[in-house]
This record gives C-alpha cells, sequence and structure tokens, in this order.
C-alpha cells in the first residue's frame, strides 16, 4: 500500500469538513480553499503544512473545530473579525 500523497490528504479533509464552503456555500477546486480555525489558541500546527507531517486520524480532532471556506469567504471572516 503506497503512502497517502499531501494531495490525497488535502482531499480528505476537504470532504471531512464538508466539500464546500461553510459560507457561501459553493463548490471549488480544491486549491481555492482554506481551513479557518477560529480558534488561535488550540491550533499548533499549520495547515499548510499538515498534510506532510501528520496522518489525517491525527488531525480528525483539530477539525471538528475549523471551518472549510472558500479563499474570498476566508478573507471576508477575517475582514469582519478585525
Amino acid at each position: 500500500m503506497k503512502k497517502p500523497s499531501a494531495r490525497d490528504n488535502y482531499q480528505r479533509i476537504l470532504d471531512y469538513l464538508g466539500g464546500r464552503c461553510a459560507d457561501c456555500k459553493r463548490a471549488f477546486p480544491i486549491y481555492v480553499y482554506d481551513v479557518h480555525c477560529p480558534d488561535e489558541i488550540r491550533k499548533d500546527f499549520s495547515f499548510a503544512d499538515i498534510p506532510k507531517l501528520r496522518p489525517f486520524d491525527q488531525i480528525k480532532a483539530d477539525l471538528d473545530n475549523c471551518a472549510l471556506l472558500c479563499a474570498n469567504c476566508h478573507r471576508i471572516r477575517h475582514h469582519d473579525t478585525k
């Protein structure tokens, strides 16, 4: 059995979080999404690095506190919290 690639892990994250933007409800290509973690204190890793560093099963609990957002909605959320 081959080791999952970073892209495979990203796809599992997207599927686990619903595969659509939590705010606008639209589906986009994989490269458009960001994972928004509102509780910055709990986040002990960068989602850009996670598929390379930790297996999917180890991050499921962290993902339960996060939202899948398209890049546009992610920027809007951060702007609205300033």
